[in-house]
């Protein structure tokens, strides 16, 4: 058993006609370097794998996820702030 956790994977969902637009824009990975992660992941021997396991911008995947977790009230005021920041 294996737990992949994709970050942002550049593909056509964000683009529908239909979807609210993005708060702010991240940089996404590619299709491709997603699927090669996964079957990284799926012949590897360990259970659980971050595809990147550093996003294009930096960001330790896993360091973010248990980040999240270990303080989600803290994480979402900080995404706030973030994305107000933004819009300005």
């Amino acid at each position: 058993m294996k737990l992949v956790l994709p970050g942002p994977i550049d593909t056509e969902i964000w683009d529908q006609p239909r979807n609210d637009p993005s708060l702010f824009e991240v940089e996404k990975v590619s299709a491709r370097e997603c699927a090669a992660g996964i079957v990284a992941a799926m012949e590897g021997e360990g259970f659980e794998y971050y595809v990147p396991p550093v996003y294009p911008n930096g960001v330790d995947a896993r360091a973010m996820v248990v980040s999240k977790h270990e303080n989600c009230d803290q994480y979402v005021q900080t995404l706030a702030t973030v994305v107000r920041s933004l819009r300005t």
